[in-house]
């Protein structure tokens, strides 16, 4: 009976179909399929409360069945009631422990409500019994991305995706794991195809435009992307971090100031917002304020280890070159093979009087990139420590 009562077509006409059969008493388990059916309809248009109070009916009139749980969590899943929707999952499941389809939906509200732990097992058990259910091996790659694991997570995209290569959305996660495992050219490729299809698609916007970014030739483009997903989901923090990120690296002030500020409303734990709105500010000349901004970055998120060299900047350009010199240091234990990094700390070694220290930083920067060091700076203590404005902010 549940193949009957899709809503297909028109929804108003379908929604006065499932209406008119509930109007007759009935107490058989299969209209159920009835009230399921009208509730998804209804959730579908945003009608959520409807939903609820329609299915609400159906376990006051029917017998208790796995059905009416299973809606009821995809009913709280559309509204982020997640502790809500995993206890209705659970519940179906204590009904019939063996509908795997009530297994994987745990499995998603697990993910969503970050559980990874209990979402990860959930999903091994799902694929114990069926390895390729459909849309395990997404959830899965989510489950990983979610998690940090990049990896991990584009492999199973890479797999989901080998069965259904024309897939977009599939696409999207594989160019957007891409693009967070640093693959730009890779991602380019597979994203292009995604935003032919979906240009008001915000995250195919958003992944093209970090892979332009991180290319680092196509500024300008990168820019207009990452401004469109904003334009289309304002309310990401992610995507107004890297719009302002592209926006700092394009040095357009006013455009970065904006979508860093908002980066920060919507996500006062967002250590990479803290850390381009320093650079932003170091830039700008104030120091003191850059400080501030790079240590809560670093207070965040210890790893992002970039910002050791925007504290260098901002502590050389308030003299104090001991804390400077500190900071370089970090920076380049952090990334060794910086070659840069590695010559203005040796510049600044030798303007310190760190002769034996100066010459082994400089020695190391020119064994790294012979062609890239220049041999000579120009006088004055302001050229020891000259910069571009890309050596403490590289790409994402």
């Amino acid at each position: 009976m549940g193949a009957r009562w899709k809503p297909a077509g028109n929804r108003a006409a379908a929604e006065t179909v499932y209406r008119s059969v509930l109007k007759a008493p009935s107490t058989d388990p299969q209209t159920v399929d009835v009230y399921i059916a009208l509730a998804l309809l209804q959730s579908q248009q945003g009608r959520n409360d409807e939903a609820q109070k329609t299915l609400a009916d159906a376990r006051a009139k029917l017998p208790d069945v796995p059905a009416i749980h299973k809606a009821l969590g995809e009913v709280a899943l559309s509204q982020g009631r997640y502790p809500q929707a995993t206890a209705e999952f659970r519940q179906a499941l204590a009904l019939d422990g063996e509908d795997l389809g009530a297994h994987f939906r745990l499995g998603v509200a697990l993910r969503r409500d970050a559980k990874f732990e209990e979402a990860g097992k959930t999903f091994d058990e799902v694929a114990a019994v069926d390895k390729d259910y459909p849309g395990l091996a997404l959830e899965r790659g989510l489950l990983f991305e979610a998690s940090g694991r990049t990896e991990e997570a584009l492999k199973e995209y890479e797999g989901a995706l080998a069965k259904a290569p024309k897939d977009p959305d599939l696409m999207l996660r594989v160019g957007c794991g891409k693009v967070s495992a640093g693959r730009a050219k890779q991602a380019e490729e597979l994203l292009r195809k995604v935003l032919s299809e979906r240009p008001n698609s915000a995250e195919a916007n958003h992944c093209l435009g970090r892979a332009l970014l991180l290319e680092g030739t196509r500024l300008a483009e990168a820019l207009r992307l990452l401004e469109r997903a904003v334009e289309l989901d304002a309310n990401r923090p992610e995507y107004q971090l890297y719009a302002g990120w592209a926006a700092n690296d394009a040095g357009n002030v006013p455009k970065a100031e904006h979508a860093l500020a908002e980066a920060l409303r919507l996500d006062q734990g967002l250590a990479d917002a803290y850390w381009q709105r320093g650079v932003l500010r170091q830039r700008q000349g104030a120091a003191r304020d850059a400080i501030a901004d790079l240590t809560r970055a670093l207070e965040l998120r210890p790893s992002r280890y970039e910002a050791h060299a925007s504290l260098a900047d901002a502590y050389y350009d308030l003299g104090k070159e001991p804390q400077a010199l500190r900071e370089w240091l970090l920076a380049i234990q952090a990334q060794p093979d910086n070659a840069t990094w590695r010559f203005r700390y040796g510049k600044l070694l030798a303007a310190n009087h760190q002769t034996e220290a100066s010459r082994e930083q400089l020695n190391k920067a020119l064994e790294l990139a012979p062609a890239k060091i220049p041999r000579r700076v120009g006088p004055g203590k302001r050229t020891i420590c000259s910069r571009t404005p890309s050596d403490s902010n590289p790409k994402p």
